[in-house]
């Protein structure tokens, strides 16, 4: 149940390996998958999930590339705190 956008790894504005990227789409089809019934993100971002959610999220990347480990604190309910 892959959206549209999703990207080979390329695209996502960081460097992901293909274990990462398996593991991303698999997590993406999860959300998809439970949308429906829980409302994880606002249903007119899931056609851009990939951009809109995953590129997104790893803009914290930038702010520290040998960080191992993230917390994401008070996110509320949605991407990517899920």
């Amino acid at each position: 149940m892959i959206t549209a956008d999703a990207p080979d790894g390329s695209e996502l504005g960081a460097p992901v390996s293909r274990e990462t990227m398996a593991r991303l789409r698999i997590y993406v089809d999860l959300l998809t998958r439970w949308q429906r019934s829980q409302n994880l993100i606002a249903p007119a971002t899931l056609p851009q999930v990939w951009s809109r959610h995953v590129a997104d999220s790893l803009q914290t990347l930038e702010a520290c590339p040998s960080a191992r480990s993230w917390v994401d604190l008070g996110s509320g309910g949605g991407f990517p705190g899920l």
